[in-house]
């Protein structure tokens, strides 16, 4: 069960880093960079990437193992439930995180939403197999 949490962490964490590094690539690709430049890059892009990771883990930690929980308890578990308490999660703490540093990260809430989503969907999965492979 931990290799499936592993990895529902990972791909949800690299989904919500997909757009930054995306749009982080078009920004760079084809423009002559000194080495400061690339060290600058590269600083973005691991932090992008450990920003990403940090909160999918710590969201998934809290708010996914307890869904998990809830779900199972009242017997409510399908793939759409988790995926919308995914981007649910994913939405709304970019939203409480703003609130509480007086910042606005709304967009954020976007790649909350589709790293949230695709969290739930990649626990769902590796959740079933776990429990099929216990019974």
């Amino acid at each position: 069960m931990l290799k499936g949490f592993a990895q529902s962490v990972v791909t949800g964490a690299l989904a919500a880093a997909v757009v930054p590094i995306v749009f982080l690539a078009i920004l760079t690709i084809g423009q002559p960079m000194s080495a400061s430049d690339f060290r600058t890059v590269t600083t973005i892009l691991f932090c992008i990437l450990a920003v990403s990771f940090g909160t999918v883990l710590s969201s998934a930690l809290t708010l996914g193992l307890a869904t998990t929980y809830l779900l199972r308890a009242i017997g409510r578990e399908n793939l759409p439930a988790y995926m919308c308490a995914g981007a649910a999660g994913g939405a709304a703490i970019p939203l409480i995180v703003g609130y509480l540093i007086g910042g606005k990260l709304g967009a954020f809430s976007l790649l909350g939403i589709f790293g949230g989503a695709l969290t739930g969907r990649a626990w769902w999965l590796s959740y079933r197999r776990y429990i099929a492979e216990d019974c």
